[in-house]
């Protein structure tokens, strides 16, 4: 068995143009290698975790901090995620039009955070058509948080039982953790800080390419995948959908994504 594990974190869900759900895929071994990697350097700069807003605002921990060493971590930091081959997924929604066109009735069972994460068990699940075995399953790890969790459960086990989400969508279980204990989250945490950034960037025009950051996050474009939903793909997506079954059962639909990339 590989043991399968993809450590989750979310951006936007504060407030802002669109929300992201993403994180890193790996084998058990892989992320062994990368937290032997990591957590030398957040001794080394006496950090708990690494929080890449607070890092980017120089706030937390960060305070006090000038912009040449906060920058020089952020590129070590990403340099480590590049080194460990883990596959990446990022799945943003972009909130005005998710809340313009799905009913308040459905709202109430699945929020933008819930759909992005059923899109991103998709894409980790395609990722592994035809490279592993059909019975290696992912063991998700998300970031700790309260406000959405316990329906996320219920859209995992609603999946598990509504879609065969072993063979489908190869999923073994769904957890919460502290970014402290698992410093894979703190991977996790600069994807999405990034992603939402990206997303920022194009919904506001602001500036004419994207943050290096960014693009130094998807250098290694065969092992990322970043999509995001707006109004285009929402409607399709209700379209087959038409009682919303699928967004109240909390059944993943594949569908197709836009690049997000300038």
């Amino acid at each position: 068995m590989l043991d399968l594990q993809a450590y989750m974190d979310e951006s936007g869900t504060h407030g802002g143009p669109a929300i992201v759900v993403g994180g890193y895929l790996g084998m058990a071994r892989q992320w062994q290698k990368f937290e032997s990697a990591w957590r030398p350097v957040l001794q080394r700069e006496g950090l708990t975790a690494f929080h890449a807003a607070d890092c980017t605002a120089k706030q937390g921990e960060f305070a006090g901090w000038k912009w040449e060493r906060g920058d020089s971590v952020y590129r070590e930091l990403i340099s480590i995620i590049n080194e460990h081959n883990l596959f990446a997924v990022a799945m943003a929604v972009v909130t005005s039009d998710f809340r313009g066109l799905v009913s308040p009735e459905l709202q109430k069972e699945t929020r933008e955070y819930h759909l992005a994460m059923q899109m991103c068990f998709c894409q980790f699940a395609r990722s592994l058509r035809g490279k592993v075995d059909s019975n290696e399953l992912i063991a998700y790890v998300f970031e700790k948080q309260d406000e959405f969790a316990g329906r996320a459960r219920e859209i995992f086990q609603g999946i598990l039982t509504s879609e065969d989400g072993e063979r489908s969508f190869r999923l073994r279980s769904i957890g919460y953790g502290d970014r402290v204990k698992f410093v894979q989250l703190q991977a996790a945490d600069i994807l999405v800080y990034e992603m939402y950034r990206e997303m920022d960037r194009m919904l506001n025009r602001k500036g004419t390419k994207p943050n290096g950051a960014f693009e130094a996050l998807r250098s290694h474009d065969d092992d990322v995948v970043l999509g995001f939903y707006d109004a285009e793909k929402l409607t399709e997506l209700l379209a087959a959908d038409s009682n919303g079954q699928k967004f109240a059962k909390g059944v993943s639909q594949e569908g197709s994504r836009h690049d997000a990339q300038s």
